[in-house]
């Protein structure tokens, strides 16, 4: 490619990049998918670095603009998407998925459970397999227990969601 321009008289600039993953190009689905994996194992490098714990990060999709806390522990299989902010000392179990949500301090999110722009506080436990959509409110010391779904509440400090 540089070739070319040069031939037709543009001007040809070579970068350099700490991080080559950055500038790839790709021309086919499968060079697409590898650069999304370089670019999320990336991210999990930093949030590593910073202190959270990521088992088997190449199973896990964590987009660049989420936020997590040392000693936050991250499980297999674990989707953690959009603005979310996860604090510290978490534990978030496989098979979850975290999309646009606040996560407070020593939160546990059991196996398969589900956050949609949801806000939980410090030291509440949800699920397993719980959905908490758009809205959902969860207080400090809250649990909301196994296949629960909930939308648009305000479960108080200390409450339980149990079915």
């Amino acid at each position: 490619m540089a070739e070319v321009f040069n031939k037709s008289k543009h001007k040809v600039v070579a970068l350099k990049t700490a991080h080559p993953a950055e500038i790839l190009g790709s021309n086919t689905r499968a060079e697409m998918m590898e650069i999304d994996g370089l670019i999320r194992m990336q991210k999990c490098r930093e949030l590593m670095d910073a202190g959270a714990s990521i088992f088997y990060p190449q199973t896990c999709v964590i987009d660049a603009d989420v936020e997590i806390g040392a000693d936050t522990i991250i499980e297999p299989f674990v989707q953690i998407l959009g603005r979310t902010r996860i604090g510290t000392d978490c534990r978030i179990r496989s098979y979850s998925v975290i999309q646009h949500s606040e996560v407070g301090d020593r939160v546990t999110i059991r196996p398969g459970s589900i956050l949609d722009e949801a806000r939980v506080e410090a030291d509440a436990v949800i699920g397993p397999y719980s959905h908490l959509r758009p809205g959902s409110e969860i207080g400090e010391r809250a649990h909301v227990g196994n296949f629960v779904e909930t939308k648009k509440i305000k479960l108080g400090k200390g409450s339980r969601q149990i079915i």
